[in-house]
């Protein structure tokens, strides 16, 4: 029986809206082979943000209902930083984590948990069964803290695109005690190691976009989710809200990924250096170990390093590693990392700095060794 006598969450959100209107986040669009694909996000750098509060789970329906009809608007975790002028637009970006952002990160009684490409039985993966779907993933799938728990059901970008025994969906639940999103993310990261059911940490992150609208789909493609079901109320029979345990799968996720980063040395170490100085080169060797063993961002830096030593342009890294990436986020994992700006092009820029000053180095020792053996020389 449902547990009764507890007074509805207040939770806060924060909700931000591109200036000039555009839809905000990924559009489906026809390929050159006549099949789906994605648009990227380009919701720009600049937003109006506002913020505001609901009561329970029913007023968190609402919420994102309204929201579900508004292509340029989304929410994010973070909260303003205390006296930013919400009068003007602001930065999301969350590269300084010392000082200067806009948006600064809170604990938050509320989670949005991705489940991206789980296991259904057929045909819940069909987008008209999205309902069912996301009952399984609740009920089934989450750990037991979440099962039997009111939430709601939203659908992502690629519901219903992956077959009749694959989904994703986005479940939105009300937590307690309000989690900050180091230890959220770090408990979604435990739980997906451990259990392998497509749990994606990104959407709890301080500043990553977080869509309840539905893209328009080009002309001959139709949306696989009915208007109904963009935001669904799931009732449970056991309570409103999850009470969780952040360290619950975290010794066991420690193990797992010692072993992980033990197997990623030893591949490591076992693969040769491109010797090629040429484009091909570093790119092959981002081919070899991006995403190897989960690893990405650390393989993306020893990526860009070869590149700087093969002398590739700012330009050629950029465009090659985000296509080396692609497959594991692409543009969305690097606004993750800090952007373009905040990340990628201050990474090639700090290791061609360091490259530069090692040459520097280099050369000195150089012309000190030319020296001393043209005076020893000169002396004999």
């Amino acid at each position: 029986m449902k547990a009764a006598a507890l007074s509805p969450l207040e939770m806060e959100f924060t909700v931000l809206t591109t200036v000039d209107g555009r839809f905000a986040g990924k559009k489906p669009l026809e390929d050159e082979n006549g099949k789906l694909t994605l648009r990227a996000y380009s919701a720009g750098e600049e937003f109006y943000c506002q913020t505001g509060t609901v009561r329970g789970m029913h007023g968190l329906h609402r919420l994102l209902t309204r929201l579900s009809t508004n292509g340029s608007s989304f929410i994010v975790r973070a909260a303003p930083r205390p006296g930013v002028d919400l009068t003007k637009p602001i930065q999301r970006r969350y590269t300084n984590p010392g000082g200067g952002n806009d948006l600064v990160p809170r604990p938050r009684n509320w989670a949005p948990l991705d489940l991206d490409d789980f296991p259904v039985p057929e045909p819940y993966g069909n987008g008209e069964n999205i309902r069912a779907a996301a009952l399984h993933a609740r009920d089934n799938l989450l750990p037991a803290a979440f099962r039997g728990v009111d939430c709601i059901a939203t659908p992502t970008t690629q519901s219903g695109w992956r077959g009749p025994d694959k989904a994703r969906v986005r479940l939105w639940f009300a937590i307690h005690p309000p989690i900050d999103d180091t230890r959220l993310g770090a408990w979604a990261t435990s739980v997906q190691l451990v259990t392998r059911i497509g749990l994606d940490p990104a959407t709890l992150r301080t500043v990553q976009p977080i869509y309840t609208a539905r893209a328009p789909y080009p002309e001959g493609f139709t949306d696989p989710i009915a208007p109904e079901d963009r935001v669904m109320f799931l009732e449970g029979s056991i309570s409103d809200r999850v009470f969780l345990d952040v360290d619950e799968f975290m010794a066991r996720a420690v193990a797992i990924q010692a072993e992980l980063d033990a197997k990623h040395r030893a591949e490591l170490a076992a693969r040769p250096t491109p010797t090629s100085s040429g484009a091909e080169g570093w790119l092959d060797y981002g081919r070899q170990i991006i995403g190897l063993g989960g690893h990405v961002r650390e393989a993306a830096v020893r990526t860009i390093g070869h590149a700087v030593l093969a002398g590739a342009s700012d330009e050629e890294i950029e465009d090659g590693l985000l296509d080396l990436i692609e497959p594991y986020g692409g543009m969305e994992r690097v606004d993750s990392y800090g952007g373009l700006d905040g990340w990628l092009r201050r990474t090639i820029r700090d290791i061609r700095l360091r490259q530069s000053a090692q040459d520097t180095r280099a050369n000195d020792a150089r012309s000190r060794l030319r020296n001393f053996l043209n005076n020893t020389g000169r002396k004999g």
